[in-house]
């Protein structure tokens, strides 16, 4: 009899536990009936390291900038760039690593046309290390 209470009971609960274990991921079944697995939206900050490629404050200082975005973007194509202005200098950064050793690794391949290029610290939104291709989320290019 005691065996049987017991079983009543797991049956009873093993709906709450297996929804317990995924209850960040929904299936949504659409009109063709092809299943597309949908994850919650990613968020949040991290700490992580950028390289700075260019920064000043000169008069022809923007245009320098974004000349050194355009450059990066034939050298390393893969690799996220972008032109940020903290008053009074224009600064280039590349990447978005989440380890030195990574900031290095990218350092060492830009070093060759941005001579003056530094690893900086950073603080940076999880979605910010992932590229949208075709509305489909991609990953940074691997070092």
């Amino acid at each position: 009899m005691k065996n049987r209470v017991y079983l009543i009971l797991v049956l009873a609960l093993l709906p709450v536990i297996c929804s317990a274990q995924f209850s960040g991921v929904r299936v949504k079944v659409d009109a063709d009936s092809k299943a597309a697995i949908e994850t919650p939206k990613m968020s949040g900050k991290i700490n992580g390291f950028r390289v700075c490629l260019f920064s000043d404050n000169g008069q022809t200082a923007r245009g320098a900038a974004y000349a050194a975005l355009t450059q990066l973007g034939e050298i390393a194509p893969g690799v996220i760039g972008n032109v940020e202005y903290d008053n009074p200098f224009f600064k280039v950064y590349a990447g978005y690593c989440l380890s030195r050793s990574e900031a290095v690794r990218l350092l060492g391949r830009l070093k060759t046309v941005f001579p003056r290029a530094i690893i900086s610290t950073a603080t940076f939104e999880i979605t910010d290390i992932f590229t949208p291709v075709n509305d489909e989320i991609q990953p940074q290019e691997p070092l």
